[in-house]
């Protein structure tokens, strides 16, 4: 309906405005983009200083410096291949990287140590393109990039429509993003955004549920991400079937950019762009509008009713990547969603949406920010602390309807939660064949939930009225040890404990991989998972 739509607004511009649009578009178009990045060493993070990057398609080179940074100045428009290498590290091949026209490419490129026995050269081939982020992912994982958000069917940008591609993954339905892993509930997902456990970060999505019709996470500012199935590792805790690792970009650090675009997901502006060269920082900004929204507020008519989803949304990052304390990080996510199913003012040519008889306002809000610092104690050993506030709420409004459509009371929630969070981790590589890490994470959470129904005679039960406060911690502890470059063994635990009722969950993790060739390899893996339910099921008053 939309593709229809805007296919007749184009109809009515002339052909002379037309050729002016195009020839203004295509003037300031160049046939080139600048391709920059930063190789790190994907077990420390620590920058790679003297690896060689080359364009495969033109046989040019870049070197990275002691920041790890490279840059090509001029790049041809189209999907390019990179491929890189450095001495004491596995080359590594991207393909198909979209260079666009109007944006900066910015690659961020992990590479592996290389293993060596003594006596041998080993020559090791490309590391698969879908290979996990965390370096202690040993099966049951794998990485995602941008584009595959927008690759797979029905994806739609969104990192939860995608992965119901993957194997062992079904999605619970088409008006909604839950996704079903190994036949376990969507419920049992976690999410996480550079590095912080957050709240549901869906449009309409309700208090304890992991899913809804729009996602807020914009994939225009995501990065190379993971996307778990099962037995993920010790640090990962508070989740039964699966987990998103999602990583946000940097902003760029050169030039200020700007993005625009329309699609299913909203009317979205970004801009990017330095804050200081000196110290490496940059920011990132995107706000998006829900498109039935700008629809409905320009009278155009598409047979919604009042049932017209409204939402909106802001993501942001701002880093800084040089000072005395290492380097930090600040990011931020909020949406607001309402939706009003009115019965009592449909005329018969809108759907009812299965709330005949009822007059329905839903509404969902969701925040959460974090500040990161990462601190380089040595060569081999770096420490990140983080500190977060994160908030969610719904509320709904239902009165039934009687013959005369005169509405009376029928449910009303205030459902929410504040959580503050305070955590840590270390993670140190003895050398190229044993990485230790550890870490905690407290929470001190606050309910609120507030609901009640009304009798025939308006006579209202309450069934939770409730704000507490209370608290949760989890502490894990995590070892991987290469015996060889096919071989590699992890083990892990996992501790959640909620202070609310007392009770507390050992949970041991361990992985096997094998690396048969560069294109088969044997994984076996174990974990014991715990989760703690939403406080939903914790809090009920139940009156005769």
């Amino acid at each position: 309906m939309f593709e229809k739509l805007l296919f007749k607004s184009m109809l009515q511009l002339n052909s002379r405005t037309l050729a002016t649009l195009f020839f203004c578009f295509t003037a300031g178009v160049s046939m080139s983009q600048t391709v920059r990045g930063k190789v790190i060493d994907r077990q420390t993070g620590l920058p790679v200083a003297a690896a060689v990057v080359t364009e495969k398609n033109t046989q040019r080179h870049a070197v990275s410096g002691n920041g790890g940074s490279f840059v090509f100045d001029t790049v041809a428009l189209g999907r390019q291949s990179f491929f890189i290498q450095c001495m004491g590290y596995e080359p590594q091949e991207l393909l198909n990287v979209s260079v666009d026209a109007g944006r900066e490419v910015v690659l961020e490129i992990r590479l592996d140590p290389e293993i060596v026995a003594l006596g041998e050269v080993v020559v090791k081939a490309a590391a698969p393109k879908n290979r996990p982020v965390n370096e202690m992912a040993m099966n049951s994982a794998r990485s995602f990039s941008v584009e595959e958000t927008e690759r797979y069917a029905g994806s739609l940008g969104d990192p939860s429509r995608m992965a119901a591609n993957f194997a062992g993954v079904v999605a619970s339905g088409d008006q909604r993003n839950d996704i079903i892993i190994r036949g376990n509930s969507p419920m049992g997902v976690l999410w996480r955004v550079d590095g912080f456990t957050i709240p549901n970060p869906n449009h309409f999505g309700a208090v304890g549920t992991s899913g809804g019709p729009v996602g807020m996470l914009n994939n225009n500012l995501l990065k190379t991400s993971d996307f778990y199935t099962g037995a993920f590792p010790a640090e990962f805790g508070n989740a039964l079937s699966g987990a998103f690792d999602i990583h946000l970009r940097e902003g760029n650090t050169n030039k200020y950019q700007f993005t625009g675009q329309v699609g299913f997901n909203g009317f979205e502006f970004g801009v990017e762009g330095p804050v200081s060269k000196k110290m490496e920082s940059s920011f990132l900004l995107n706000y998006r509008y829900s498109t039935l929204a700008v629809f409905d507020a320009l009278n155009i008519n598409m047979g919604l009713g009042r049932a017209v989803p409204q939402y909106q949304d802001v993501s942001f990052k701002a880093t800084v990547g040089k000072t005395a304390w290492g380097e930090w990080s600040l990011f931020g996510i909020a949406g607001t969603s309402h939706i009003e199913l009115i019965d009592s003012e449909n005329d018969g040519s809108s759907w009812s949406y299965g709330f005949a008889g009822q007059d329905t306002y839903f509404g969902s809000d969701m925040a959460v920010t974090g500040l990161t610092n990462r601190k380089t104690l040595s060569d081999n050993t770096v420490l990140e602390t983080r500190l977060s506030w994160q908030g969610q709420r719904n509320t709904t409004k239902i009165d039934t309807l009687s013959q005369a459509l005169i509405p009376s009371p029928q449910y009303r929630s205030f459902l929410g939660e504040n959580k503050y969070v305070l955590s840590s981790k270390i993670k140190t590589r003895f050398d190229s064949k044993n990485i230790l890490a550890g870490g905690f994470s407290y929470d001190l959470i606050q309910p609120i939930l507030d609901d009640k129904f009304f009798t025939a005679d308006n006579r209202s039960i309450v069934l939770r009225d409730s704000k507490i406060l209370t608290s949760k911690l989890e502490m894990f502890g995590e070892y991987r040890r290469a015996f060889s470059s096919k071989l590699s063994v992890y083990g892990g635990l996992h501790y959640i404990h909620l202070f609310f009722n007392s009770t507390g969950s050992f949970e041991p993790r361990m992985g096997i991989n094998y690396r048969l060739n560069s294109k088969h390899s044997f994984n076996f893996g174990y974990g014991l998972h715990g989760q703690q339910q939403s406080f939903l099921f914790y809090l009920l008053e139940k009156k005769l």
